[in-house]
């Protein structure tokens, strides 16, 4: 991809459009720091304008979040990270997630972050996206007869908490937050049938890469 390396204070990597094109899941590598990073500032930034301070959108910087993804990817073998990507390669969507972070959620596995472009919304990705990494992190995690699935997700983010209602996920408690020194009041929901979660997708059947990756927003 033709992406130019980011700058503070200038342009994130061009990101690919999402035009009837059957997006494909895969795990991602490290290479896909940046691209990831990238993804990740401009979702926040169209989820959240209007639900949180702008100071608070505007500190999710490209730079920050490049690192982090490279640790994640190259250093935690307990973290799970997919990518949906169109037929040119570009990121669509992400979802990562691994151990519980803290007893508060009560669920064995945690949904770190999981966001879709909103130009690619509403055609089952999130969905996906979500599947996925349950699969994988099923598949990876012991004993797995402990498993169950949870995640915080900003309590007036109303959307995303429809989102993960329809998919049959359990509301639970609430905790405050504080980031950058603004309180956020954060919503859990679980999953404790993870066989329920992992039903059919909307996207047709996997690639022969791997038998959890083929064509198929959170708060983090």
């Amino acid at each position: 991809m033709n992406e130019r390396s980011p700058r503070e204070g200038g342009d994130l990597p061009r990101l690919r459009r999402a035009e009837d094109i059957a997006p494909r899941l895969r795990r991602a590598v490290p290479d896909d720091s940046e691209t990831i990073a990238a993804l990740h500032v401009a979702c926040w930034a169209e989820t959240y304008r209007g639900l949180l301070p702008d100071a608070l959108i505007d500190s999710m910087r490209m730079p920050d979040r490049t690192i982090q993804w490279q640790r994640a990817l190259e250093r935690r073998a307990d973290v799970q990270v997919i990518v949906a990507e169109d037929a040119d390669g570009g990121l669509l969507g992400f979802a990562s997630g691994g151990p519980a972070r803290g007893g508060e959620l009560g669920a064995a596995l945690e949904v770190y972050a999981i966001y879709v472009l909103r130009r690619a919304q509403r055609q089952g990705l999130g969905r996906a996206l979500l599947q996925s990494l349950a699969a994988h992190l099923t598949l990876t995690s012991l004993p797995p007869a402990a498993l169950d699935l949870g995640l915080w997700v900003l309590r007036d983010n109303a959307p995303a908490r429809a989102f993960y209602e329809r998919l049959g996920g359990e509301p639970g408690g609430e905790r405050m937050e504080t980031r950058e020194g603004h309180a956020l009041a954060e919503a859990a929901y679980r999953w404790r049938d993870l066989a329920a979660l992992l039903g059919p997708s909307t996207f047709a059947g996997p690639s022969a890469a791997s038998p959890l990756d083929g064509p198929g927003r959170g708060f983090a």
